[in-house]
């Protein structure tokens, strides 16, 4: 399945490469290798210097699950939330060990386990923000990294116009004016390479992940609440209504209220 952010860059790209091939007689002079290699080598020399080795592997991590990653399935972790807090009104803690394993969030299973283990509601909630606390600060490094990495394309994307610009001073008194004109040329382009690269890839990339890690933490605080209410032992019914309440966004096409058997499918076989 194409992802949508594979999409939007095919289509930025589609209109760049149409625009220069309609208001170019040459096209070609828009190709300039050493200019690419200015920006790639020091694009990625700033990279190592500025990041560990640690920090670059989370971001590449980061960057595989925007295109990877299937959307959060928020109804499927609601009916599991309502299914445990079922069988925790039920004290039937058996059922809840058996059907932990099943249970695809793994801050949800996370605080349910504390729960079983017997932990206090300050306790378990103290460890679900230290969690959303992590999950957030690994986010928003990765993206500081690509918002850095949308400065240094530009920055040596003027290098390398510098350095077509040098060239070109060389040229002046031998009064070589189409070879005046060739240098200024690919001066500009390797400009050109460097607002590609931080306006189409890094910036977009920096602002999706910031996106993606506001989401997150909202549903992850959404689901703190779910959990300490089953803690509290709320019923199902109650929990599902304050979920819905506390998260605007869960689509209510599909109901997430099951039946006692839904609810719990170990206790009724």
């Amino acid at each position: 399945m194409v992802r949508f952010p594979v999409i939007a860059i095919a289509v930025g790209l589609s209109a760049i490469f149409a625009a220069v091939v309609f208001s170019s007689k040459d096209p070609g002079l828009f190709v300039n290798i050493p200019g690419l290699m200015i920006i790639i080598g020091g694009v990625l020399t700033a990279l190592f210097f500025s990041y560990s080795k640690a920090d670059i592997l989370l971001a590449i991590r980061a960057v595989k699950q925007l295109f990877d990653s299937a959307p959060i399935d928020k109804q499927q972790t609601i009916r599991d939330l309502t299914g445990i807090a079922y069988l925790w009104s039920r004290h039937d803690l058996r059922a809840i060990e058996k059907k932990l394993p099943s249970i695809d969030n793994s801050f949800l299973r996370t605080g349910v386990q504390h729960i079983i283990d017997g932990r206090t509601n300050t306790e378990i909630a103290s460890v679900l923000q230290w969690k959303i606390r992590q999950l957030h600060n690994a986010e928003y490094r990765s993206a500081k990294m690509f918002h850095s990495l949308a400065t240094f394309a530009p920055a040596f994307g003027m290098v390398g116009t510098l350095l077509g610009l040098v060239n070109m001073m060389f040229l002046i008194n031998d009064q070589e004016m189409t070879s005046i004109a060739n240098h200024l040329a690919i001066a500009l382009v390797t400009t050109f390479y460097g607002l590609i690269f931080a306006n189409i890839f890094f910036k977009p990339i920096a602002i999706k992940l910031e996106r993606r890690a506001d989401g997150l933490v909202e549903w992850m605080r959404v689901l703190t609440e779910g959990i300490m209410m089953i803690e509290q032992r709320k019923s199902a019914a109650f929990i599902e209504l304050a979920m819905e309440t506390l998260d605007p966004y869960q689509p209510r096409t599909m109901s997430t209220t099951v039946t006692s058997s839904q609810l719990d499918p170990i206790a009724n076989p």
